[in-house]
């Protein structure tokens, strides 16, 4: 393995070993095919849903969210009420996959 100059991150060391196009060539046996798979789906731990209660002028959200302080700037943005009105409450996150940012 050999590490890239200048490069602190492990994951892009070049970690070639061997002569791949010279045991190809050798082998008694090549296959050499190109395989795809459907379109793949996120399956969330839990549903998109959310629980809004009013209470005067303040608004409370249940609901499962990774980044709560950015939904209380985008929910006032949405409903033009500050954000200091807003409360979000995520007490279980689940799996954040992706489909459910």
């Amino acid at each position: 393995m050999t590490a890239i100059a200048g490069n602190d991150d492990p994951s892009l060391d070049d970690t070639a070993v061997g002569d791949f196009p010279g045991a190809f060539t050798a082998a008694p046996v090549q296959l050499d095919e190109t395989y795809t798979t459907p379109d793949e789906s996120h399956a969330m731990m839990e549903p998109h849903a959310t629980l809004a209660a009013w209470e005067g002028e303040r608004l409370t959200l249940w609901t499962s969210n990774q980044m709560v302080d950015w939904g209380v700037t985008d929910m006032a943005a949405t409903l033009d009420i500050p954000k200091q009105n807003i409360r979000i409450v995520s007490p279980f996150i689940g799996g954040g996959f992706g489909g459910k940012l």
